[in-house]
């Protein structure tokens, strides 16, 4: 349950760091990453990580205007 919980939060933190991402190199290491840790996830729990990235993204983007 735990390796889980960590998978979900490394696959919300590969997320969040390709919306960051200013370049093509960057992009597809972090797609890559995206792939590796949503083996295993439901759709659900990937949508729920995905959602959560988004909101992380949107309070990242907001600080910085």
């Amino acid at each position: 349950m735990q390796e889980i919980n960590l998978q979900k939060i490394k696959l919300v933190e590969t997320i969040v760091n390709f919306y960051l991402s200013k370049d093509e190199i960057s992009d597809k290491f972090f797609k890559s990453d995206i792939v590796w840790f949503a083996t295993g996830l439901t759709m659900t729990e990937f949508k729920a990580c995905k959602s959560v990235a988004e909101d992380l993204y949107m309070k990242e983007v907001s600080n910085y205007e």
